[in-house]
C-alpha cells in the first residue's frame, strides 16, 4: 500500500534525523507546518510517533495540533 502525503516545501527542506525549533508570530502557519513534518516524519521517514517529542505553550494548542494530526493520517 503507497501512501502519499503533499507536504510544504519548508517541511521537505527538514532533515528528518535533525532537531527543529519552529518559532513564529501567531497567524504565520506554524501550527501548519509542525502537522504536516509530524505527519511527514511518520509516513515518509517511517518513525514512530512515540519517539517525535512536540513542546506547545497551551493546553489548547496541543489539542488543535492533535486533532490536525489525526485527521491528516485519517
Amino acid at each position: 500500500m503507497t501512501i502519499r502525503v503533499a507536504a510544504p516545501a519548508d517541511v521537505l527542506a527538514m532533515a528528518p534525523d535533525r532537531h527543529h525549533i519552529v518559532a513564529a508570530s501567531a497567524g504565520t502557519g506554524k501550527t501548519f507546518l509542525i502537522e504536516h513534518r509530524i505527519v511527514d516524519l511518520i509516513v515518509r521517514a517511517s518513525i514512530p510517533l512515540e519517539n517525535i517529542l512536540v513542546v506547545t505553550f497551551t493546553e489548547k494548542a496541543t489539542a488543535e495540533l492533535r486533532l490536525r494530526i489525526r485527521r491528516k493520517l485519517d
